[in-house]
């Protein structure tokens, strides 16, 4: 989800939620059941026959089916301060590992098998030069997130590590906390080749080899970082590259994407100028829609040259608050990528405090249908 916008004032607050009468759980799984039967009877959807299984999940090659967990909500939104702290704007953090293990424990009851996660959201976490390049991870924030993968092996689950979003190569004041005006490091070689080795290296080094850890997203939503002027497609796709190269020394077969929402990414003439030719291990497309309809890959789709693996790593409805529609979206891109031969799909998302209004809960162990969904997809078609 592309949030620039919002970035000005770390605060992603959104509407209050929409109060709905939850159903049951045998009553929803039966239900959901019943109907998947009747619609592959009467042809009103496609049967569920192609799920890829390509990419590893906890050692083993599994059809990736989850959520987006972006950052922790204690009652507030933590945008930019919740796993550790941010001293570029001088906040403290909000991490608590025992709400996260409850959020862990609600998601893993829904069967789902990855969770994606933000990391370096508005520089939180980050240290900083008196040149305004990047020193290394705050040894607090890099201790909860420790924690973090912990408590997703405790429940049997692997998260997807976004290190930042588009946004972050724009905060080029100077830190609250101290230290020079930050520079931009997909633009700039020196502060580049810092981040790499004082930040990504000692990330994957940090988890290498962690079932807890399915793999890391480079950048989210990455055509933000073109389209609003932060850097050009040259200077990305050689970042992209050069993190993904920095990754791979640590263990080369480290997963590694790079998020888009913008399918012209794919296209012939666009592709080996944006995500394609990075070293990458599988691509990874956002979709939000009421009338979801994804692209077949192959020789016989639209962009034959995806080579690898690709996650519908976001979905939700266009329309916000509408639960039916929301449910009746997720079965449909969860149905369809499986269909289409993509390697899975990641639910937008799971708030904690069901503030968000694209949110798949009304709270912690309150779920909307769709979560009901997720579930019988899981436990029925993938076998998680």
């Amino acid at each position: 989800m592309e949030l620039t916008s919002h970035v000005p004032q770390f605060d992603l607050r959104s509407a209050p939620r929409i109060c709905a009468r939850r159903i049951g759980a045998v009553a929803a799984t039966a239900s959901l059941a019943l109907l998947a039967s009747v619609a592959l009877l009467t042809g009103s959807v496609r049967a569920v026959h192609a799920q890829a299984k390509s990419l590893v999940v906890r050692g083993s090659y599994q059809h990736i089916n989850g959520v987006n967990l972006p950052w922790m909500k204690n009652g507030t939104s933590n945008y930019g301060h919740d796993i550790g702290p941010n001293h570029y704007t001088n906040y403290g953090y909000s991490y608590v590992g025992s709400d996260v293990d409850k959020y862990y424990a609600d998601i893993k009851n829904m069967h789902a098998n990855v969770v994606r996660v933000w990391l370096f959201e508005a520089l939180q976490g980050l240290t900083f030069g008196s040149n305004g390049h990047i020193t290394g991870i705050d040894g607090t924030f890099l201790n909860n997130l420790k924690d973090m993968v912990q408590r997703a092996n405790n429940h049997g689950l692997a998260l997807e590590l976004t290190i930042n979003t588009n946004s972050d190569i724009a905060q080029n004041g100077y830190p609250a906390g101290g230290g020079g005006k930050v520079v931009n490091w997909v633009t700039d070689s020196g502060a580049q080749t810092d981040f790499l080795n004082n930040v990504v290296k000692p990330l994957a080094q940090t988890f290498n080899g962690n079932y807890g850890v399915y793999g890391y997203d480079i950048m989210n939503e990455c055509n933000y970082a073109v389209s609003s002027g932060y850097c050009n497609w040259s200077q990305l796709h050689s970042y992209i590259y050069n993190t993904a190269q920095a990754i791979h020394s640590v263990n080369s077969s480290t997963q590694v994407t790079c998020s888009t929402d913008d399918v012209n990414s794919f296209a012939t003439g666009n592709f080996y100028n944006r995500v394609g030719g990075v070293g990458l291990n599988f691509y990874d497309y956002h979709s939000y829609s009421d009338s979801p309809s994804l692209f077949s890959l192959g020789s016989g789709g639209p962009y034959p040259q995806i080579d690898k693996p690709i996650v519908l790593a976001e979905y939700g409805p266009r329309t916000t608050g509408n639960w039916t529609t929301q449910d009746n979206v997720t079965g449909s891109f969860i149905n369809q990528a499986s269909y289409l031969g993509w390697a899975g799909a990641l639910a937008w998302d799971y708030d904690p405090t069901g503030q968000d209004n694209l949110s798949i809960i009304y709270g912690v162990n309150n779920w909307h249908n769709c979560c009901w969904t997720l579930q019988w997809y899981s436990i029925n078609k993938f076998g998680l």
